[in-house]
């Protein structure tokens, strides 16, 4: 079928354009009209996703952005394809992913084209409920629960008149069947309308085939057109009534799988407390503009992501970090939307407000994660294709079997009503994505926000895992670790040090001087001050010309270093950072270091355990390098790495048939987070980390790397169960109904007890899924 995608591509010509999609199959037509490119393709043969990784692939910039809706009415994966495909007529579409599981979708579309109304007029064309654009969900309607109830009792009811011997009884049951069947299953039938309309067979088709053929069979033997053991009004009654009940409870659990994403909104303050003009306002906290003062009461929730200009105190920051430890926090600090000023009044001046604040930039994440679609799934959603009419096929083919075998029309009419209601692809589409729902948003209470399908699949694949040294398995901070003095003592060597050091702004300076205030030593003012880049500093300290730098500059200023040279040696060869103070002659020598976490080696120890190589990468010379890989038990170190030769090193260990998993700070390790098989960012709630890598350690702790590799492989494990439960029970279950027992046992399935199989093959599948929130981190070496 020939359509047209239209779409805005910025800093390019029609001509590039063509020349990318010019060897692409399916392309018919592009042309450049009203500043955006409308490109006629066949959607049998490419579909607008393809379309535009062509485009990104060549790298151009194609103008998106990202909507989400959530959607009411479908009974399984087939639905959401009818949703799809619906939507997908809109030519402003670029791709759409519905997530049954969560009723869910989210919509790539060219900006200024598609607005919510136009996917809400498709999503109800195709015949399903648009709940919003907000993260409203369908619940277990009270609707659903007096269909349930009335058909139990109406259903019991008629069992028992089935038994009283009354001339014309049977037109009385009739009279009472009728406008229950029709309260209890009309949505039913108009569903399976609407997915025939949109040419999709789904299970509302099969239900409605169910349910209707033994009413339709009831009202035959009514009118004397079928034997009167058609007479089954109450089969069809209990019918509908176990499928309600299945939806009913299936509706409850799918409900529980998005808890997390509940909590995170919840976050959200709806009002904040601003000073204007002076005075203090309460306004909605949308309408919070960047620049603002705004007020935060203890017990609080913090409205907006800014920095703290008055005021100090503990902030609860456990729903976005999953730290559980209240943060101090001070004037010039960061805080984060959402989060709990514990016991102060604060005063914080707004920064970033709505969908770029880390709070909705999480929940955004995590909505896309839960929406993508690891191979598993994909393969599933592929069989469900296929399910339906291969079902039809074994129902039409059973009962004409037993009918040509045994003359019994009722048997054959119960065997085919079984056999379609008892088989479930809904159980298969809801196996994968349960499971990636709820193991997310378990995640994301945890602190590790995984961003795709791919990294978790991906994740038991591992072979290696490499570290970046810096912030990643060392704290990043130098820390004064050694004082050996010559002409002068401890107190006074650190107080001239210092004094002088806290005018260059240099790691081994701030060391130092934070070594000097943690210690109570007195810092005196320097003067004629002069900083020498990469080298050291010099000026008057108490009247003395003090120079304090590597052991190279000193011999620069003419000054004898012979004595230190074997102690230099020493430190060096134990990675040591070594600073020289000096006047006329050297005063002493203060050794740095930067330490490896706590968790740094059992952390390394958890992931040998799980057959995982480690490497360290490093800038640091060959000795700073062995000495912390000592420390923390790394299999493998590079050192004198530069940034740029961390990439080259993940692509050889890639070539040699390595899974590779990345781990930097998310800000300074971009390029090779990407280029990783899994990148992991470790940064906190920092923008940049946010953006960088498929996993993001939010609490910023290195032991979070080996709860990432658990929890991905409990997925998985949870995945595969889910799906071997969806097959293992079709695969016995519609044989059964079908009567292949019958010949040995003389058991036959009722439809209706069928029905009811069915409702909990699916509520099995969810079950198992939400036990993911019970994932508690190993704690074991």
């Amino acid at each position: 079928m020939q359509k047209k995608l239209i779409t805005g591509i910025q800093n390019t010509s029609l001509q590039v354009v063509q020349d990318v999609l010019q060897n692409v199959q399916g392309i018919h037509h592009i042309e450049y009209k009203n500043k955006k490119y409308n490109i006629e393709y066949d959607s049998s043969v490419i579909s607008p996703g393809q379309i535009l990784k062509a485009l990104e692939a060549a790298g151009l910039y194609v103008e998106k952005e990202i909507l989400q809706a959530s959607i009411g009415g479908m009974s399984c994966v087939m639905c959401s394809k009818a949703v799809t495909r619906s939507v997908m007529d809109l030519e402003g579409i670029l791709d759409v992913s519905v997530n049954y599981a969560t009723g869910k979708a989210t919509l790539l579309v060219t900006p200024d084209m598609v607005n919510i109304e136009d996917i809400k007029t498709k999503v109800e064309d195709a015949g399903y409920q648009f709940l919003g654009s907000d993260d409203n969900q369908q619940k277990p309607s009270n609707l659903r629960l007096m269909q349930i109830i009335t058909g139990l009792v109406a259903g019991s009811v008629l069992m028992a008149m089935m038994y009283v011997p009354v001339t014309y009884f049977h037109w009385l049951i009739a009279g009472m069947s009728v406008p229950v069947f029709v309260f209890i299953s009309y949505h039913i039938f108009v569903h399976a309308y609407h997915a025939l309309k949109n040419r999709v067979l789904s299970m509302d088709v099969m239900y409605a085939m169910g349910t209707g053929v033994s009413f339709a069979a009831s009202v035959c033997a009514t009118f004397g057109i079928l034997p009167h053991e058609f007479f089954v009004y109450e089969t069809a009654i209990f019918l509908a009534t176990f499928l309600n009940v299945g939806k009913y409870l299936e509706d409850r659990a799918k409900s529980k799988t998005s808890g997390t994403i509940k909590k995170l909104l919840s976050l959200k303050p709806d009002t904040a407390l601003v000073i204007r003009e002076g005075n203090e306002i309460e306004i909605k906290a949308e309408d919070v503009i960047v620049g603002d003062s705004v007020i935060v009461k203890p017990q609080s929730r913090i409205p907006v992501d800014g920095v703290i200009i008055k005021g100090a105190g503990y902030v609860d920051e456990s729903m976005i970090t999953g730290e559980s430890v209240p943060v101090y926090k001070k004037e010039g600090d960061r805080v984060i939307g959402g989060t709990l000023n514990k016991n102060n009044l604060l005063i914080i001046q707004a920064q970033v407000l709505g969908s770029d604040s880390v709070l909705s930039r999480i929940i955004s994440l995590v909505q896309q994660a839960q929406d993508s679609k690891p191979a598993m799934q994909r393969f599933a959603d592929r069989v469900v294709g296929y399910f339906i009419p291969v079902i039809l096929f074994i129902a039409v083919a059973a009962s004409a079997v037993w009918y040509a075998s045994t003359g019994n029309a009722m048997f054959a009419f119960h065997v085919l009503v079984a056999v379609i209601v008892i088989a479930c692809p809904c159980a298969l589409g809801l196996a994968t994505p349960t499971a990636v729902t709820v193991g997310l948003g378990r995640g994301a209470e945890l602190g590790i926000l995984i961003k795709n399908a791919e990294a978790i699949e991906q994740a038991s694949n591992v072979t290696t895992v490499v570290f970046d040294k810096t912030g990643t398995l060392t704290t990043g901070n130098l820390s004064v670790v050694e004082i050996v003095t010559f002409h002068e003592d401890k107190y006074g060597l650190i107080s001239l040090c210092a004094s002088l050091e806290r005018y260059a702004n240099h790691p081994v300076g701030d060391a130092v001087v934070l070594h000097a205030k943690s210690k109570g030593i007195l810092l005196v003012d320097a003067e004629e001050v002069k900083v020498f880049e990469g080298k050291g500093i010099m000026g008057t300290v108490a009247g003395r010309n003090i120079i304090a730098g590597s052991v190279a500059f000193i011999k620069e200023q003419g000054i004898d270093t012979k004595d230190l040279e074997h102690d230099i040696s020493q430190f060096e060869k134990q990675g040591k950072t070594v600073l020289v103070v000096a006047d006329t002659k050297p005063l002493g020598i203060i050794t740095l270091q930067d330490r490896p976490k706590e968790e740094a080696q059992i952390t390394l120890q958890k992931l040998k355990k799980r057959g995982k190589k480690t490497i360290m990468i490093t800038g640091d010379n060959r000795a700073a390098a062995y000495a912390i890989a000592g420390e923390v038990g790394v299999d493998a170190v590079y050192f004198d790495v530069t940034p740029e030769a961390k990439m080259t090193i993940v692509k050889q260990l890639q070539n040699d048939g390595d899974i590779v998993a990345f781990v930097g700070d998310g800000i300074n390790d971009a390029p090779v987070l990407a280029q990783a098989d899994i990148g992991i960012a470790m940064g906190g709630g920092t923008d940049v980390a946010i953006e960088a890598g498929d996993v993001v350690l939010l609490r910023n702790k290195l032991g979070d790397v080996a709860v990432y590799f658990d929890l991905a492989v409990k997925i998985m494990q949870r995945i595969k169960q889910n799906i071997f439960w969806a097959f293992a029970y079709n695969m016995l279950l519609v044989p059964v109904a079908a009567g292949i027992l019958y010949p040995f046992t003389g058991f036959l399935i009722k439809p209706e007890f069928a029905g009811a199989a069915m409702a909990l093959s699916s509520i099995t599948v969810v079950s198992l899924s939400l036990a993911l929130k019970k994932f508690k981190p190993d704690q074991s070496v």
